[in-house]
């Protein structure tokens, strides 16, 4: 489990850039963020094509837990 949660928070790290970049440009909700994610055709974690606003809060979370 300690490896997963390892993974996950490094997958996280990999999409801060994107996601502070969408918000520099004005997409700030996390339905937005979603959308803008399945536009540029970026694989969910799990490999999925379409990303929800539920997906990137946990990204989001990861990215600002210690």
């Amino acid at each position: 489990r300690d490896v997963q949660a390892a993974r996950a928070c490094e997958r996280a790290a990999d999409f801060e850039p994107i996601i502070r970049e969408l918000n520099y440009s004005g997409v700030t909700s996390l339905s937005g963020i979603a959308k803008a994610l399945t536009e540029r055709h970026i694989p969910t974690s799990r490999g999925g094509s379409k990303w929800s606003a539920t997906q990137v809060a946990r990204i989001i979370k990861r990215i600002h837990s210690p």
